[in-house]
């Protein structure tokens, strides 16, 4: 038997943004404010580009 989790990960989602993984079906005002903001929809870093960012603003010390 599949978990609720399992379900939702496949199922329909409102808007497709790739790093979704469970779609919470927000009001349309509340979806319009997330998609609007400069965080919207964007890929993951990985480890690497995590440290590396933070290592490019903070400056190393």
């Amino acid at each position: 038997m599949e978990s609720l989790m399992e379900k939702r990960e496949d199922g329909p989602k409102k808007f497709p943004c790739g790093d979704c993984r469970m779609c919470q079906w927000c009001s349309d005002d509340r979806c319009r404010l997330c998609l609007q903001s400069a965080r919207a929809c964007r890929k993951k870093l990985s480890m690497a580009e995590q440290i590396a960012l933070y290592e490019r603003l903070n400056g190393r010390r």
